[in-house]
């Protein structure tokens, strides 16, 4: 399973869940940090994210 974190959470639950998901990301690494909602949904379902 894949997880995609808003920006307000911590990078270090990178650390913490590393282990458990090795695919997470926060949407600040894939170039949405200030994306509203709907585009970052738009985005990812329109990918092969």
């Amino acid at each position: 399973m894949r997880l995609l974190f808003d920006q307000n959470l911590s990078r270090y639950l990178r650390v913490l869940l590393s282990d458990l998901y090795p695919g997470y990301l926060q949407v600040r690494e894939i170039g949405l940090a200030d994306a509203p909602d709907t585009v970052i949904w738009a985005t990812l379902s329109s990918t092969a994210w």
